[in-house]
């Protein structure tokens, strides 16, 4: 089971990127993984996975 990263706890993590609408709090190119956090769509977090041909696609989206 994948971990659910409240809104709270990732506003406490660096911005490691500025999206048009969300900031990337987390990137692990090894998982895979990439966890967003809304800044439009306040404290939506959303989980992106990285498909064996290296596209990233989103896989959840839920309100931190």
């Amino acid at each position: 089971m994948k971990k659910k990263y409240t809104a709270a706890e990732l506003r406490e993590l660096p911005t490691l990127c500025v999206g048009q609408a969300d900031d990337l709090k987390i990137e692990d190119n090894e998982a895979g993984l990439r966890v967003w956090l809304g800044r439009v769509q306040t404290d939506l977090v959303m989980i992106e996975e990285r498909d064996g041909e290296g596209n990233w696609h989103t896989t959840e989206e839920y309100p931190g």
